[in-house]
């Protein structure tokens, strides 16, 4: 269940951060976009604000290092995340950049 997810998301983090601190610069991305999605698991403990403060430093993380499929993906997740939350139009914002982030950028036809 969840719990076995987190369980395994922490691991991936840890090992992340060590990588991080070995300086594989390819590591630091794929942390950050971990660490957004489990905070979005507690998303109902966690003001928006800093849900959406967890979200743009992972996405602003993602557009530095162009991981553009998962900078679309994280965008497309911070949508659903604050659609649930009733924050239409602040989900609006964040569905409207993966699509272009889709479309434009990752040359994706299939999401618009």
């Amino acid at each position: 269940g969840q719990r076995h997810h987190l369980r395994q998301a922490r691991k991936y983090q840890k090992s992340l951060r060590r990588m991080v601190v070995g300086g594989c610069e390819n590591a630091h991305p794929l942390l950050a976009f971990l660490v957004a999605q489990e905070q979005s698991l507690n998303k109902k403990s966690i003001p928006n604000f800093a849900l959406q403060a967890g979200y743009d430093q992972g996405i602003d993380c993602l557009a530095k290092s162009q991981f553009v499929h998962l900078e679309g993906l994280l965008n497309e997740k911070a949508g659903f995340d604050f659609a649930s939350r009733g924050q239409l139009t602040k989900a609006e914002g964040y569905f409207s950049r993966a699509l272009h982030i889709y479309k434009d950028d990752w040359g994706a036809t299939a999401k618009y």
